[in-house]
């Protein structure tokens, strides 16, 4: 193919003469380091921020699942009013596709204390039965409840309270009386009730939004203290395979559920995480939305860079347009020919790109030598997590846009008069 090995003629061979003489070669260098730079840098913006999103996602699911079956109610706080759930909706939910897990939870705000200080939680009576990885993962000390009396602590409020494992630690909570209506406070009366527990485990997860306020026990023990029946609880958690589907699945539990209502006529709601915990969902958004400004911004250097080597290429070879448009070679070919050494040049560019990007992604994933404060950004080093589709894609979109964005400066192939090349050279 006639353009293709001219092409490679022109790239191999930068000038006609001494190969440290001449324009061409820090132009080729300078527009391959372009393509690298940039590719290397989408390559690692799109590792971090997929990263962050998934580690996020996976630890706001561990803590509150992906859906909350809730009473319908216009209470907003932790008091929740209780829904009594039946064996048949529990089992209804269990069998729908896509749910790795449905457990009931129970929530009662309380006041720990001990002999020289106290805190104000929320207490989360998780089921027995429920799926304890996540907290297990993020375990720090002892382990997760298995007995009503037991309490699993946060690392936050143990170390305020200076709790360990095995420390025992009072539990003050307010009964509402003559109401299982959160809305009705006044109308029902209050009573304290007291209860002593054992600190089962410590776990940190360094989401500050729910280890700074929220403590575990076991679902029964919440359940006992707030007058609740068997059936009683604050809602049923909902964990899915995909997390993609949420919204989804939301809409369609929502039809499920509309008309119906649990044994004493309270209506279902729907709520996913994202109403849970709105803020930090809102700022993956605003990484997304970063990452895009990023890969416009990347390609937009590494096309304009391209530009500048081509066009000087193309001015070096004036006299090679000449001689070839007096032998008869069209514009057409000629625009071939600098089009394929743009081609060459994008693919080394790519080449060492993907390897200092994919390189870094590596070391990274690996041996974590970048760290984070968890209190600001929720996990303790920079994550990374692509996958070969975005790879591919960032590849085949960056080399198709400095393609395309060559076509001008190879336009200029056309404006150069043969006879003039070849007087001037």
């Amino acid at each position: 193919m006639f353009p293709l090995f001219i092409a490679r003629r022109i790239y191999n061979r930068p000038t006609d003469g001494d190969a440290q003489q001449g324009a061409t070669p820090p132009a080729i260098r300078i527009a391959v380091a372009a393509i690298a730079i940039g590719l290397a840098v989408m390559i690692v913006s799109v590792a971090i921020v997929t990263g962050f999103k998934h580690e996020i996602e996976a630890m706001v699911s561990g803590m509150a699942g992906h859906i909350h079956v809730e009473a319908m109610a216009d209470n907003a706080s932790y008091e929740t009013a209780p829904l009594c759930v039946s064996d048949s909706l529990l089992g209804a939910l269990r069998n729908r596709p896509g749910y790795r897990e449905v457990t009931p939870y129970a929530t009662k705000l309380c006041v720990l204390k001990t002999d020289s200080a106290f805190q104000a939680i929320g207490l989360t009576g998780e089921a027995p039965d429920r799926d304890w990885n996540f907290f297990d993962s993020h375990n720090t000390e002892g382990t997760h409840p298995t007995e009503p009396n037991e309490i699993y602590l946060p690392q936050t409020i143990a170390s305020a309270l200076k709790l360990k494992t095995g420390d025992e630690v009072k539990a003050y909570f307010v009964k509402r009386e003559g109401t299982h209506n959160v809305n009705a406070w006044a109308a029902g009366g209050a009573s304290l009730k007291v209860r002593t527990l054992t600190v089962s485990g410590i776990y940190a997860t360094h989401f500050s939004e729910a280890d700074a306020r929220q403590a575990v026990c076991l679902l029964p023990f919440v359940q006992e203290v707030a007058g609740w029946d068997d059936d009683m609880v604050s809602g049923i958690k909902i964990r899915m395979d995909d997390f993609d589907r949420v919204t989804d699945e939301q809409d369609n539990l929502q039809k499920l559920l509309r008309l119906q209502t649990d044994r004493i006529g309270t209506p279902y709601r729907i709520r996913p995480v994202q109403y849970v915990y709105p803020q930090i969902f809102s700022w993956l958004s605003l990484l997304d939305t970063n990452v895009w400004v990023i890969l416009f911004l990347m390609g937009i250097v590494a096309s304009i860079t391209m530009i500048s080597g081509l066009l000087i290429i193309i001015l070096e070879r004036t006299s090679t347009i000449g001689i070839l448009k007096a032998l008869g070679c069209g514009d057409g070919t000629l625009r071939k020919i600098f089009l394929w050494v743009s081609a060459l040049l994008t693919l080394k560019g790519l080449f060492w790109g993907n390897l200092f990007g994919l390189g870094f992604c590596a070391v990274q994933y690996l041996w974590h030598p970048l760290s984070l404060n968890p209190e600001n950004y929720y996990l303790d080093r920079v994550p990374v997590d692509l996958s070969l589709w975005h790879v591919a894609a960032l590849n085949a979109g960056t080399a198709l846009l400095i393609l395309l964005t060559m076509l001008i400066p190879s336009g200029l192939v056309s404006k150069i008069s043969p006879k003039q090349a070849i007087q001037t050279d």
